[in-house]
C-alpha cells in the first residue's frame, strides 16, 4: 500500500522545487540532515541524507532555501527527498536582524527596567495594524464581548513590503500623542521578509521612545521580532493579545457576579434570621397578652363572684328584716299595713336584682375594654398603623436621635419585614450647632 503511494506521488509530481523559511534543523547521528520549511502558516518536512553531495552547507533558522526533490511518505506525512539546496537570500536579513538585535541591546533598548507599565484595566487603546489582515479580526473577535467598555482607535498601515516601518513608526508618534492607555502593534505570521518591518530600527526607535506603553503581537508563538523585544509586553500572537484585553473584565465580571451572590445569600440568611426573631417575640408577645387576658378574666370572674355574694348577702338582710318586720307585724294583724309593707320589699328586691344585674354589666363592659385596650397597644398593631422601630445590627432598639450617628448601620422594623438603612446626618447635631452660632452670633450683637 505505502509503495503504491510512494510510486504514484513520484509518477503525478516527478521533481518538485519548493521554497521557504528555515523553521528547524536536526542532523542525526547518521549523517543525515532534516529540515522544517515554513512559509506562513504552511510547513514541510525536507531531509537530505549524506550520500548527496551537499558540499559544507550549512542552514540555521530564518534563513530562505530553495529545495528540488521528490516527494515521499514517512510517520503518515509528506516529506520532500532533497536533491539540491540553496540559499536565496533571506539569510543576510536574519544576519541583519542579529546584528540589530545585539546593537539595540547594548545601548539598553531591552533592558527590562525601561519597559513601562501596562494598566490592569485597558480602557482606551490604539491598534496599529492593516485593517484588511486578519489579525485585526482576530484581535476583534476574541475581544467581542468587551469591546462595549473599550475604546479602539484602529491606525491602518501596511504590515509588509517597502515603506511598512515608516508607516508603522508615524502611526506609534501619532497614537503616543492621542491620550490613549496603550498601544498595540499587530500582524499576523509570515517569512522573515514578511516581517522585516518589525525588525527595523526605525520602528523599534519609535516603539522605545514612546511616552506610552508598547504590546508587540507579531506573528506566530515561535516568531520573535525586534518589536517584541523592545516593546514593553511581548504577546504572542493577535488572539493572544484579545485574550489579554478582554481577560481583566472577564475575571472582574465573573467576580462580581461572584459577589453579588454572596450577597444575596447574605441578604436570605439576614431576612431568614429577622424572620425567625420576629416569629419568636411574636410567640412570647402572644404568650403575654394571652396571659394577661386569662389574669383579666379570672379578676373579672372573682369580681362577679364577689358582686353575686354582695348581692346575696343584701338580699338575705332583707330577707332577715322581712321576716323581722312580718314577726312583729303578725301579731298585729294588720292586713293594709302588711300589704304595704309586701309591695314595699318587693320593689327592694326588685332594685336589688336590678342593681346586682348593672355592676354586672358595668364590670363586663369593663371587661371588654380592658381586652381591646390591650388588644391595641399590641406592639404588631402599632406596626400596622404605619409605625417603624429602629433597631441597632444587635437589636438595640435606638429611643433618641441623639442615639444615631452619622454613618451608623441600623435595621428598620415594619410589620410585614425589615429593611437596612444607613445614617447620613443627624439633625438634632446640626440645630444644636446653628443654636450655638446663633447664640454666640447674639451675644457679639449685645456688646
Amino acid at each position: 500500500m505505502l509503495l503504491k503511494v510512494r510510486f504514484g506521488l513520484r509518477r503525478e509530481y516527478g521533481t518538485l522545487s519548493v521554497r521557504g523559511e528555515v523553521f528547524s534543523v536536526s542532523r542525526a547521528p547518521s549523517g543525515h540532515t532534516y529540515l522544517t520549511l515554513k512559509e506562513g502558516d504552511e510547513t514541510l518536512n525536507v531531509a537530505f541524507f549524506k550520500n548527496r553531495n551537499f558540499g559544507d552547507q550549512t542552514f540555521k533558522r530564518g534563513d530562505m532555501v530553495a529545495c528540488s526533490g521528490a516527494l515521499d511518505v514517512y510517520n503518515s506525512g509528506l516529506q520532500l527527498i532533497a536533491t539540491a539546496i540553496e540559499p536565496i537570500g533571506d539569510g543576510a536579513l536574519y544576519e541583519e536582524f542579529l546584528q540589530l538585535k545585539a546593537e539595540l541591546a547594548n545601548i539598553g533598548y531591552f533592558d527590562t527596567l525601561k519597559k513601562k507599565t501596562i494598566p490592569p484595566f485597558v480602557e482606551s487603546i490604539a491598534l496599529i495594524t492593516s485593517e484588511s489582515g486578519a489579525a485585526l479580526q482576530d484581535i476583534l473577535s476574541t475581544a467581542s464581548d468587551v469591546l462595549h467598555v473599550l475604546t479602539c482607535t484602529i491606525y491602518h498601515t501596511s504590515v509588509q513590503g517597502s515603506g511598512a516601518a515608516m508607516e508603522i513608526a508615524r502611526a506609534i508618534s501619532s497614537a503616543s500623542r492621542s491620550g490613549v492607555q496603550v498601544i498595540a502593534v499587530s500582524r499576523g505570521g509570515g517569512s522573515l521578509s514578511d516581517l522585516h518591518p518589525f525588525n527595523s530600527r526605525i520602528v523599534a526607535e519609535a516603539i522605545f521612545r514612546s511616552s506610552v506603553p508598547v504590546i508587540s503581537a507579531v506573528g506566530h508563538e515561535t516568531d520573535v521580532t525586534i518589536a517584541d523585544l523592545v516593546a514593553d509586553q511581548r504577546l504572542e500572537t493577535p488572539t493572544a493579545l484579545g485574550h489579554f484585553l478582554a481577560t481583566p473584565y472577564r475575571r472582574a465580571r465573573e467576580q462580581l457576579q461572584q459577589g453579588r451572590q454572596r450577597l444575596e445569600r447574605a441578604i436570605q440568611s439576614k431576612v431568614a434570621h429577622g424572620t425567625q426573631l420576629i416569629q419568636r417575640r411574636e410567640e412570647v408577645l402572644r404568650h403575654r397578652l394571652e396571659q394577661r387576658l386569662a389574669n383579666a378574666t379570672l379578676r373579672a370572674s372573682q369580681c362577679g363572684r364577689r358582686i353575686e355574694s354582695i348581692a346575696m348577702h343584701q338580699s338575705r338582710q332583707r330577707e332577715q328584716h322581712l321576716a323581722h318586720l312580718r314577726s312583729r307585724i303578725l301579731p298585729l294583724d294588720p292586713e293594709s299595713t302588711i300589704d304595704r309593707y309586701v309591695f314595699r320589699i318587693e320593689g327592694i328586691a326588685a332594685r336589688l336584682e336590678r342593681a346586682a344585674l348593672w355592676q354586672w354589666q358595668q364590670r363586663a363592659s369593663r371587661l371588654e375594654r380592658l381586652r381591646t385596650t390591650i388588644t391595641h397597644l399590641s406592639p404588631q398593631r402599632t406596626l400596622e398603623r404605619g409605625y417603624a422601630v429602629l433597631r441597632t445590627p444587635d437589636h438595640k432598639i435606638v429611643r433618641s436621635v441623639q442615639q444615631a450617628t452619622p454613618g451608623q448601620d441600623l435595621e428598620v422594623l415594619f410589620a410585614d419585614g425589615t429593611v437596612s438603612i444607613t445614617i447620613k446626618q443627624n439633625n438634632n447635631e446640626v440645630r444644636h450647632e446653628q443654636n450655638s452660632h446663633d447664640k454666640k452670633r447674639s451675644r457679639k450683637t449685645q456688646k
